[in-house]
């Protein structure tokens, strides 16, 4: 006996369905798509949740590329001033 599985959507026809999400109700975009709406909530869940992801790794490079910078610029200024002694 094999276990039925469903189709796969590529991640285009995802952002198609999410976007008519928008547009439309969740049942139309349902039916447009061939999805369940539970399986539209679940796209626009696992979506946010990796944009939340995204934008913490953001914020730390952001904070880890301003501490560089700062300590380049320390290191820059300490080898002028070794240099024009």
């Amino acid at each position: 006996m094999s276990s039925k599985r469903g189709k796969r959507f590529s991640e285009s026809e995802i952002a198609a369905a999410l976007a008519d999400v928008e547009k439309m109700s969740a049942a139309e975009a349902s039916k447009k798509h061939g999805v369940s709406q539970n399986t539209l909530y679940r796209w626009k869940s696992e979506r946010s949740q990796t944009a939340a992801k995204q934008s913490r790794s953001l914020k730390e490079l952001e904070l880890e590329n301003a501490t560089l910078k700062r300590v380049l610029g320390e290191q820059a200024l300490e080898l002028y001033i070794l240099r024009h002694k």
